[in-house]
């Protein structure tokens, strides 16, 4: 700002009056310095520069050297060149303490270390420069870098102090409206690093109870294949039991069986003794191998029946035995 009014001035008037310091009017303007305003003005950057560093290697503009570095400084940030405008200034501030052009390159320079990401000399820096000029046109532009850098700093709560105190002190700054904007952004900021540690304790919350479920999970697993391996071995054994069981009754059974065939042969045996008649009772009743008994002819005596109705029993009991054998076996197996 004052800078411009001053490259007006000195573009017109070919002199320079600012505080305490001045130029003679009779000590001209080098053409350099004044191509390279010119040029600035027109938003020729680099050309600018190229008047700036020519008239920087005179010798013979030692009253117009101070506004050479500074313009050179200046041009150099709007290119990019941000080292060599620190040097510059660095260079401007060692040579001119009291340079009416001093409290701009102070702005400039603290702009410079915000520009080149070191936030932290940046906040240093702007903050030497508001003590230092408090009043200065270049306050609000100074709290809103500033914020800007503790913002990048991730200092939220003294950023949104100072783009707060942008927008309430300095309404007319045409830094308001960035300001107002990040105060927005703050918020919003605010919000998301709110729900980011909220979904951190959910995500934490989340995990802590999977692995609980997991571990739960696995102690069931486990006490199930154990119950499945008890089980096993338990049903082996009944199973076992039940086999042994099984084999004996079959074993009784078959004996049971082979009990009643002995005692149907026995039976058998004693019913074809009782039908045959002795050779003394042969001769007794006249019979011979000729012709059948009387007596067998008129029928079976009393001991003939019971015999065969003995016989007839065991077999039916056989017939059961072997029908419960079978089912037994089947069971078995």
């Amino acid at each position: 700002m004052k800078a411009r009014l001053f490259t007006s001035a000195l573009l017109c008037l070919g002199f320079v009056a600012i505080g305490a310091q001045s130029v003679p009017a009779q000590s001209t303007v080098p053409r350099e310095l004044a191509d390279g305003l010119a040029a600035f003005e027109a938003g020729a950057f680099a050309e600018a520069l190229e008047h700036f560093e020519s008239a920087r290697a005179r010798d013979d503009i030692a009253p117009w050297r101070g506004h050479v570095l500074f313009w050179s400084a200046r041009t150099a940030m709007v290119l990019g060149g941000y080292d060599d405008a620190a040097d510059t200034l660095d260079l401007f501030f060692a040579e001119y303490p009291r340079h009416p052009y001093l409290e701009e390159a102070r702005y400039q320079r603290a702009r410079i270390f915000f520009m080149q990401e070191h936030y932290e000399a940046a906040v240093r820096r702007f903050a030497e420069f508001l003590e230092a000029y408090p009043d200065s046109d270049f306050s609000a532009n100074g709290l809103y870098w500033t914020g800007e850098a503790l913002f990048a700093l991730g200092r939220l709560d003294e950023a949104e102090r100072l783009f707060a105190e942008v927008a309430d002190r300095h309404p007319a700054s045409f830094r308001v409206e960035a300001a107002r904007y990040r105060l927005d952004i703050i918020e919003y900021a605010r919000r998301e690093r709110e729900l980011l540690t909220l979904l951190q304790w959910s995500h934490e919350e989340y995990l802590t109870a999977l692995d609980g479920f997991r571990a739960t999970e696995t102690r069931y697993q486990e006490a199930l294949r154990s119950y499945r391996e008890r089980l096993a071995r338990l049903a082996a054994d009944d199973f076992r039991d039940e086999l042994e069981q099984l084999h004996a009754r079959i074993a009784e059974l078959e004996e049971a069986v082979r009990e009643r065939d002995r005692r149907i042969n026995d039976l058998l045996a004693e019913l074809r003794h009782s039908r045959a008649p002795s050779g003394h009772e042969a001769e007794r009743t006249g019979i011979n191998d000729s012709g059948p008994p009387a007596a067998a002819a008129a029928g079976p005596q009393a001991s003939d029946l019971e015999l065969r109705e003995a016989l007839l029993s065991l077999k039916a009991r056989a017939l059961e035995l072997q029908d419960v054998l079978l089912q037994e076996q089947g069971n078995g197996e």
